[in-house]
């Protein structure tokens, strides 16, 4: 029961990097839609993470008391292992797309909406790795 956490921060961290990488490309290529591109940023977040939710609803329900370590350590190891990858997915398309912004009046419009929603996205990627790892450390007391 522990990999129902894990599933759930895969699909998690999954759909917040594939709506990320979506919407990246949509404020280069049109910055004065940047508001609306945050609005479907988070709808498609939204929806993306109603499944993890459902997920960790079901594993905390059914979750059980671990005396051994061991039998948690995998799952909390690939929860780390997700979150940071999702962070450095974002961080790498951030840069990427940085270096990909023609120089001159339009850069210094795109980088602060690029970097706020960068951080935006960082935050809500660790959401639900997170409460799964919180949940999993929880098992063991």
């Amino acid at each position: 029961m522990p990999y129902l956490f894990v599933l759930a921060s895969i699909i998690a961290v999954a759909a917040i990097s594939f709506m990320y990488k979506m919407v990246l490309t949509r404020i280069i290529v049109d910055p004065d839609s940047y508001s609306k591109n945050m609005t479907k940023f988070f709808i498609g977040t939204g929806i993306g993470e109603a499944i993890p939710i459902i997920l960790l609803v079901i594993g905390l329900a059914n979750i059980q008391n671990y005396t051994d370590t061991e039998q948690i350590l995998l799952p909390l190891i690939l929860i780390v292992v997700l979150w940071v990858s999702g962070i450095f997915f974002i961080f790498l398309q951030r840069k990427f797309a940085i270096g990909g912004v023609v120089a001159g009046s339009k850069q210094e419009e795109i980088m602060p909406m690029i970097r706020t929603f960068s951080l935006i996205a960082t935050g809500v990627t660790g959401a639900i790795p997170i409460a799964s790892f919180i949940a999993l450390l929880t098992a063991i007391l």
